[in-house]
C-alpha cells in the first residue's frame, strides 16, 4: 500500500463530519474547517486543490477582516 493510497482511506473516514462531532460551532471558508469547541478550536482541510503555504492565511485574514477577529 503506497502512502498516497493510505493518506486518501485516512481523509475519507476522518476529515470533516468524523473530526469536527460534538463541536460547539462549525464553519466552512473554502476547504478550510473552522471548528470550535469549549475553550478551543482548530483548523482542519481534506484538499488546499493546489493553494500554497500562504493562501489558507489569507482566508483567514479576509474572513477575520470581514466578521471581526475571532481567529488567533
Amino acid at each position: 500500500m503506497t502512502d498516497d493510497v493510505l493518506l486518501a482511506a485516512y481523509d475519507d473516514q476522518l476529515r470533516g463530519d468524523a473530526e469536527t462531532a460534538g463541536a460547539a460551532s462549525v464553519e466552512r471558508l473554502g476547504p478550510l474547517w473552522l471548528v470550535r469547541f469549549t475553550g478551543r478550536g482548530f483548523i482542519s482541510y481534506r484538499d488546499l486543490d493546489g493553494a500554497d503555504e500562504e493562501t489558507p492565511a489569507g482566508w483567514c485574514r479576509r474572513r477575520s477582516t470581514a466578521s471581526g477577529p475571532t481567529l488567533r
